[in-house]
């Protein structure tokens, strides 16, 4: 892409550097680690120049989660739906890091994702993200949802999903007495990522927001 300039197509000697990760990031979330919830690593869809195989991520993976210092709750999203097998899922148990759900553009659903066998990957929580509907690109769902401030099309999967996600893990966490459920919500979803967490919590039966309050006058959720 133009905006890499001089560093387009080549390699970056950088990727998946656990001491990097440490010292340019880790380190500065430190004093504030009480107030942080699951540390992602987004992974764009790959090619065939990246990774021959599948199997070559996932040995380079494994060898950076066994890098990282312990005590974070840290998350994995990949973007090939040929990663969703055993192999990936047992690199992310082994070392306690948890498969991100999501609904995008060449993955399955999260409904067909929380059906595969070892998808969670932690017993302590789970994370989800809505991003897109999937088969739809990330420019046409811009086109068609911006300004983002209303409810253009309801995802009805994707809000059932998320409610199935959050009843399960709820239970778990009852049984077990473990972490929450994380869920992310893109405006790209449907149009308004607030309007669609908002009604994901009414189908839960709980209520976010006053009835009386007004959206339109630019309330704010704290």
């Amino acid at each position: 892409m133009p905006r890499y300039g001089d560093k387009a197509g080549k390699r970056n000697p950088h990727f998946l550097n656990a001491e990097l990760f440490h010292s340019a990031f880790l380190a500065s979330c430190a004093p504030h680690r009480e107030h942080i919830g699951v540390l992602m690593f987004e992974f764009s869809h790959s090619h065939p120049r990246d990774f021959e195989r599948g199997r070559e991520f996932v040995e380079a993976l494994d060898l950076f989660l066994g890098q990282l210092p312990q005590g974070w709750q840290y998350g994995v999203e990949v973007r090939n739906r040929t990663l969703l097998c055993e192999p990936y899922f047992a690199v992310l148990r082994k070392h306690s890091v948890a498969h991100v759900l999501n609904n995008w553009t060449h993955m399955p659903s999260v409904g067909e994702q929380m059906q595969m066998p070892g998808v969670f990957t932690h017993d302590e929580f789970t994370a989800a993200r809505f991003l897109l509907k999937p088969g739809r690109t990330y420019e046409q769902a811009v086109q068609m949802f911006s300004p983002y401030d209303i409810t253009k099309e309801v995802c009805a999967e994707a809000r059932q999903a998320a409610a199935e996600l959050v009843r399960q893990r709820r239970e778990a966490a009852r049984q077990r007495h473990t972490k929450p459920t994380f869920i992310y919500v893109n405006n790209r979803l449907g149009g308004s990522a607030l309007l669609s967490i908002i009604a994901l919590l009414e189908s839960l039966g709980l209520e976010l927001l006053p009835k009386s309050t007004d959206l339109s006058k630019g309330s704010s959720l704290a």
